[in-house]
């Protein structure tokens, strides 16, 4: 079996949203504890937001929690050995809108290879998970098409997972993202690895942090094919 680990790393200096995200900032201290004749060795991850690299989000980010709920609340075993279904597209082919590159419906269904069940985990990726340490990663990301979302959205995905850092055009937005969050469909964001998966049908597990009441939590995700 070959595992794929679809998590970027995390890192002082890396990329982040802007603000009011937080930034990043990984510290290391120490204390002694002269009791036991020992220093022990504290790290500190300040600035770890829910958004912090790969993430798992459920549609209370968009909705609130009036018509949603945390992810500590997804069963985990949900997202365990689950099958996946990856649309593998090739972001240097994409088509450009705005300056950034797009998937269209057209090519989403070329890259649909079989049957995708409702209840799936649905992954699209372009390769774009290679430019993660870049400087312009955020600003060269692509986004996808109305029509090709709502055609994602009308499958029923237990999960969307995409390599994308913002799949929304925001110069002319496609405007997909209240039906995406009233369809009640778990987000993650950004991927990597994706151009390593080569089955269409593989099986998924994602453990995010288990923090009681938040709706976006930081995720290690990996991708399993034989």
């Amino acid at each position: 079996m070959k595992v794929i680990d679809i998590t970027g790393p995390i890192y002082n200096g890396m990329w982040y949203f802007g603000d009011p995200w937080p930034r990043f900032n990984f510290k290391t201290r120490y204390h002694e504890i002269e009791a036991i004749g020992l220093t022990a060795m504290i790290e500190d991850f300040e600035g770890m937001g829910g958004h912090t690299g790969l993430h798992i989000e459920t549609s209370a980010t968009g909705i609130g929690y009036d018509k949603s709920y945390p992810l500590s609340d997804v069963p985990i075993e949900k997202l365990v050995n689950a099958d996946a279904y990856v649309y593998r597209l090739d972001h240097d082919m994409l088509p450009v809108k705005d300056g950034k590159p797009f998937i269209s419906l057209e090519a989403l269904k070329a890259a649909e290879k079989g049957d995708v069940p409702d209840g799936s985990i649905i992954l699209i990726g372009t390769g774009y998970g290679k430019n993660w340490e870049n400087d312009d990663y955020l600003a060269k990301s692509w986004f996808i098409k109305r029509e090709a979302m709502y055609y994602i959205i009308d499958k029923k995905p237990l999960l969307l997972g995409v390599d994308a850092t913002d799949f929304e055009n925001w110069a002319n937005p496609e405007k997909f993202f209240e039906r995406f969050f009233n369809s009640d469909i778990l987000l993650m964001a950004p991927c990597v690895n994706f151009e390593k998966i080569g089955n269409f049908k593989v099986k998924f597990t994602a453990l995010p942090l288990k923090i009681k009441g938040a709706a976006i939590c930081p995720t290690r995700a990996v991708v399993m094919e034989e």
